[in-house]
């Protein structure tokens, strides 16, 4: 009987604590890491370069743009994502402030020249499920709820950092936190959202809604990105719209192992349309141009002959700016 009573009293307490815990390892691991919600880029090893800036790979003036283009956008992803993630990943990777029940929290804390003070909570769902979040508030409002700014679902295999998931970062949230500077350029607007799952080969899908144009500060856009890691190299989607011109642009690119590729291109503005399609040769090369051909046709930059190209026909992409 007294075995029965205990068994009773152990379910009704797993009961009363949602059915999960957490270790420290397990919160730790729960994490997502920035490797992979990476984007890739033609390189000499078909692999990706590290959330690298635009411009870091070598090139010439007989680059093809559209390779050169293919980094800088990839870059943006790395940028806004994959180091968003390392800095949670390193946070992750300190010693909890404390685990209890199915949570584990990390803070609050910050550096002596921090205006805000910062948290980390990782949550178990379920079996190999996971949520978490980054949130902050005001140094100088200790009182003050925490904000979210980045967060995230996480779903983890046998194999640290493989697994698939969702994220959010929230710039909009970040703006109303406490700023060094009250100029309104330098601060944060729209939200990025991706999915990622490289449980097998790498795929990043990734949206930036309402964010600044990089060009022109004080207009904003909206973005769609899609990355495949192939078996012999790898594909990348983009498109973009202005929220300002209306501008259209898209670009689907595809590279193999050497880092040869082709780059299909679309422009729109004002209902005029310019599309064009243009190949480059390997990375030992610099991604010097082969061909290049455009609608409407453009004699004057139009060149060398599809046969040279390391993928033998045009694919448009087939995302859309949100």
């Amino acid at each position: 009987m007294k075995r029965a009573i205990a068994f009773v009293a152990s379910v009704l307490l797993i009961a009363a604590c949602g059915g999960e815990t957490i270790t420290e390892e397990e919160a730790r691991g729960a994490v997502p890491g920035a490797s992979q919600a990476q984007v890739g880029v033609p390189d000499q090893q078909g692999q990706a370069l590290t959330a690298a800036p635009a411009g870091s790979e070598a090139t010439s003036d007989a680059t093809a743009p559209y390779a050169a283009e293919t980094i800088a956008l990839a870059a943006a992803v790395n940028g806004g994502v994959a180091f968003t993630l390392g800095i949670v990943e390193l946070v992750a990777s300190l010693p909890p402030t404390s685990c209890s029940g199915d949570t584990c929290t990390w803070g609050p804390g910050s550096g002596p020249l921090e205006v805000n003070d910062w948290q980390l909570t990782v949550t178990k769902k379920g079996e190999d499920d996971y949520v978490w979040a980054l949130a902050g508030r005001p140094k100088t409002d200790p009182s003050a709820g925490f904000t979210s700014i980045v967060s995230g679902e996480a779903f983890t295999t046998d194999v640290r950092h493989v697994g698939h998931g969702t994220l959010v970062v929230d710039m909009d949230a970040a703006a109303g936190l406490a700023r060094k500077t009250t100029d309104p350029q330098d601060l944060p607007v729209g939200k990025i959202s991706a999915t990622y799952d490289n449980t097998s080969d790498r795929n990043v899908s990734v949206q930036f809604l309402g964010t600044k144009d990089p060009v022109e500060p004080t207009q904003t856009v909206n973005a769609a990105y899609q990355f495949a890691a192939t078996a012999s190299g790898g594909d990348l989607q983009v498109a973009t719209r202005n929220l300002t011109t209306e501008a259209a642009l898209t670009l689907h690119s595809r590279w193999t192992d050497t880092g040869a590729g082709r780059g299909d291109a679309a422009f729109t503005l004002g209902g005029v349309t310019v599309s064009r399609s243009q190949c480059w040769d390997s990375a030992s090369t610099l991604f010097n141009q082969v061909y290049q051909v455009t609608s409407p046709a453009d004699p004057s930059s139009d060149m060398g002959s599809e046969s040279a190209c390391a993928f033998p026909s045009a694919q448009p992409p087939t995302i859309t700016a949100p």
